[in-house]
């Protein structure tokens, strides 16, 4: 089911924050404004690894299709 696919690597607002240095109420306002891969599980967002890496090295996005809920 998964052969040939990577499976992203899926952090908590706390846990990105612990490995990046930027504040949970930055990544917070991040995930609200569309500007980081994230995924919303009820009131809770789980941030995309990869995604966020490639946001702090390149910058905003120009898409609003961020934010997934489930």
């Amino acid at each position: 089911m998964t052969e040939g696919r990577q499976i992203p690597v899926m952090l908590t607002i706390e846990q990105a924050s612990e490995k990046t240095g930027i504040t949970k109420y930055r990544l917070r306002e991040w995930c609200k404004e569309n500007k980081i891969t994230c995924v919303r599980c009820g009131n809770r967002f789980l941030i995309n690894l990869d995604k966020l890496i490639t946001f702090l090295n390149e910058g905003e996005k120009n898409d609003n299709t961020a934010i997934n809920t489930i």
